[in-house]
């Protein structure tokens, strides 16, 4: 009897088999497939294998099964038979094969044959032909262009209006030597092409080239997603005839599937920008621009900030402009400008922007700085130079003098005050002679220590000695009491510095501020009055550490001053070692000199 049931498993075992098949061996990129693998003679439904293919979008859409009972020597067996169902889109030409798939079937190991599989190029298909449902396009306003000039085009993709269609994504462009913009989500309209109604996506951008010669732009690729008509009864039915043709009675009752429609490259002619007649201050803006300026306050100090608002107007390459320069730097120091750009279209290749700068008049002006702005003009392919216009701006105060030698110290001005009043007194000729008209005097027997005048007398040699006194205490007191409170603000600064982020605006002012009451302490001078040339001039300083110093007044100006206004912490480039560095070097040449 084991004997029967081993033989009759060995029977079973011998009828199990699996085979792929495919729907079609030639089919276009991105129409569906029906790919199969068919199980025969299991007793136990297995599981589905995965299938994968380079270049085949595989998905697994499910199985079907059926079951026959069949009987061999008097003995009946159920056979079960599993076809797994899976969706097959090829993404794109070429030869394709869906190699051999390992199925585990009743403990034995099964295995499919591999299937070729050949894609053609195309758009897509509708109603099951080779009929074009898509196409693609770049439309440029001209050939011909110069380095650094905007060009705006479109990218139009044209969709059979018959096919229900939709995209997600953006196009995907290329073009050696182009620096392509933001790519805008579409607009939709209706055309009619070639006596065929289209939905057309058009999609703006602009690409602005970046070296000379002949280029080529695209080609372009654009995604898209349709839903195409099944394929009728007498031709190669698709995946999803496992259902009832007349679903809902609905022709284009069909799963979306995924297409690619490619335009053709587009070659444009790029000429360098001409080296003859280029400005100065020719920054790279090539288009058509005009220049506004504006300037407050009105009314300022020597070395109070002026803000200039220096608009730029009109149509090209605004991402690759410059600010405006000075036009005569002459008593003005300016900081690096803030930007602001506002568009006028999607593609941001119209526009106005605005850069705030801020200039220190040094000296006594009477108009508000005036700035140039120099562009390329490819329509009229020559260098336009404009020139802000001129404002009335009135600067009060004393200008600053050159730095002089630095003045006696505190302390050797104290001394001085000291030694003065322990001079020797002055010759007997210099001083008045006595004066003896005392009046009428009245004779008394009285003691003198107990007569009142005898007291009042000696309260004139005490408030001498107070007056004295007080004289001292106001001539050095003050001084060595504000000596002792920049001492105290030194050393709390120094430990700020320890702790603040090296080039932020805190620590770039504790800096400065540091160095101000260093030179104080050499000079005399209100610490707040000292700028970078007043702390240099206060020391004997070596050439580098001067620099360095002048470098940590800047960047603290420009965190003051600089469109950012001051809180972009870009500061000074040295670290917090270095600054340290600076600042005692600037001490020791105090004690050294």
């Amino acid at each position: 009897m084991v004997a029967l049931l081993a033989w009759a498993g060995d029977v079973f075992a011998a009828e199990l088999s699996a085979a792929a098949n495919l729907s079609q061996r030639v089919a276009g990129v991105g129409e569906n497939l029906r790919f199969e693998i068919k199980v025969n003679g299991a007793r136990q439904l297995p599981a589905a294998p995965e299938v994968q293919a380079d270049g085949l979008d595989i998905r697994y859409v499910g199985p079907s099964r059926s079951s026959v009972m069949r009987f061999s020597n008097g003995i009946s067996q159920s056979e079960t038979s599993v076809t797994f169902i899976y969706q097959v889109v090829p993404q794109r030409a070429g030869s394709f094969t869906i190699p051999a798939i390992d199925v585990a079937v009743d403990g034995v190991q099964l295995k499919t044959q591999p299937v070729g599989l050949t894609a053609e190029p195309r758009t897509g298909q509708g109603n099951g032909g080779k009929e074009e449902i898509a196409r693609a396009e770049i439309v440029v306003p001209k050939n011909t262009a110069y380095v650094g000039e905007a060009i705006p085009i479109e990218l139009r993709l044209m969709i059979d209006a018959r096919i229900r269609s939709g995209t997600n994504s953006k196009p995907d462009l290329h073009g050696e030597g182009f620096t392509i913009h933001d790519i805008v989500a579409p607009r939709e309209e209706q055309q009619q092409i070639d006596g065929r109604e289209y939905k057309v996506l058009i999609y703006r951008t602009a690409v602005t080239p970046s070296k000379a010669g002949k280029l080529t732009l695209g080609p372009a690729e654009i995604a898209f997603v349709a839903r195409v008509p099944r394929a009728q009864r007498n031709r190669q039915r698709s995946i999803f005839d496992l259902f009832d043709d007349d679903v809902f009675g609905d022709p284009f009752f069909a799963a979306n599937q995924a297409f690619k429609a490619q335009t053709r490259p587009v070659e444009i002619e790029v000429k360098p920008l001409p080296a003859a007649g280029r400005p100065d201050d020719f920054s790279g803006a090539v288009g058509q621009f005009t220049l506004s300026a504006e300037g407050s306050p009105r009314q300022v100090n020597i070395g109070d900030p002026v803000t200039m608002k220096l608009t730029v107007r009109g149509r090209g390459n605004f991402n690759r402009m410059g600010a405006p320069l000075l036009s005569d730097p002459t008593g003005w120091r300016a900081y690096p400008p803030s930007q602001e750009f506002k568009p006028d279209d999607e593609v941001g290749i119209s526009g106005a922007k605005t850069f705030s700068v801020a200039v220190i008049p040094e000296v006594k002006k009477s108009a508000m700085p005036q700035f140039s702005f120099s562009y390329f003009d490819p329509v009229a392919a020559k260098y336009v130079s404009l020139q802000s216009k001129s404002a009335p701006l009135a600067v009060t105060g004393v200008e600053r003098p050159a730095p002089n030698p630095a003045p006696p110290s505190a302390d050797q001005r104290a001394d001085a005050a000291i030694a003065a009043e322990a001079k020797p007194p002055a010759a007997a000729n210099d001083i008045l002679g006595l004066r003896y008209d005392h009046g009428q005097v009245r004779e008394s027997f009285e003691p003198i220590y107990a007569r009142r005048g005898f007291w009042l007398a000696q309260l004139v040699p005490l408030g001498i000695l107070l007056a004295l006194v007080g004289v001292r205490f106001l001539r050095v007191d003050p001084e060595t009491r504000r000596k002792h409170e920049w001492k105290l603000e030194r050393a709390r600064l120094q430990a700020r510095l320890g702790h603040s982020a090296p080039g932020s605006p805190a620590f770039l002012d504790d800096a400065a501020r540091l160095l101000q009451l260093e030179a104080a302490a050499s000079s005399g001078r209100d610490p707040a009055s000292i700028d970078a040339a007043a702390a240099i001039g206060a020391r004997r300083l070596d050439e580098e550490t001067a620099r360095e110093i002048e470098a940590i007044f800047d960047a603290r100006g420009e965190l003051l001053y600089a469109g950012g206004g001051g809180t972009d912490g870009s500061g000074t480039t040295m670290t917090r070692e270095r600054v340290l560095q600076v600042i005692e070097r600037y001490r020791q040449s105090h004690a050294n000199s």
